[in-house]
C-alpha cells in the first residue's frame, strides 16, 4: 500500500509540473493522425533573428559558432541561414559535401 502512495504522489508531481511547463514540453492531449511532412513553409528572415535570439548563450567546443557570437551577428548571419534552410528544403536534404 506504501509503494502505491508513493507512485500516486510522483504522478502527482510529474502533472503539477508538466502543467508549469512550456508548451514544448508537453504531449498533445488528443492522438493525431500521421501526416506525411510533403510541403514546408519557407523560412523567414524575421523567423531566423527571433529563434536565435532565444537561443541560451551557452556553446560546446563542438560549435562551429559560439553562440554569442552567432547571437551578436544576427543580423548579418539571419539572411544566410535562412537561404540555407530554403535551399535545404526546396532540394530536399542538405549536402556537407560539394
Amino acid at each position: 500500500m506504501a509503494t502505491f502512495i508513493q507512485l500516486e504522489k510522483i504522478t502527482d508531481t510529474v502533472a503539477i509540473r508538466l502543467s508549469n511547463a512550456p508548451g514544448y514540453h508537453r504531449q498533445a492531449s488528443e492522438w493525431q493522425e500521421p501526416r506525411l511532412l510533403d510541403e514546408l513553409v519557407p523560412v523567414a528572415i524575421d523567423e531566423v533573428v527571433k529563434l536565435v535570439r532565444l537561443l541560451p548563450s551557452k556553446s560546446s567546443p563542438e560549435d562551429f559558432m559560439p553562440t554569442t557570437m552567432l547571437k551578436s551577428s544576427v543580423d548579418v548571419m539571419a539572411p544566410l541561414i535562412a537561404r540555407l534552410a530554403n535551399m535545404s528544403f526546396n532540394s530536399g536534404g542538405c549536402s556537407l559535401h560539394h
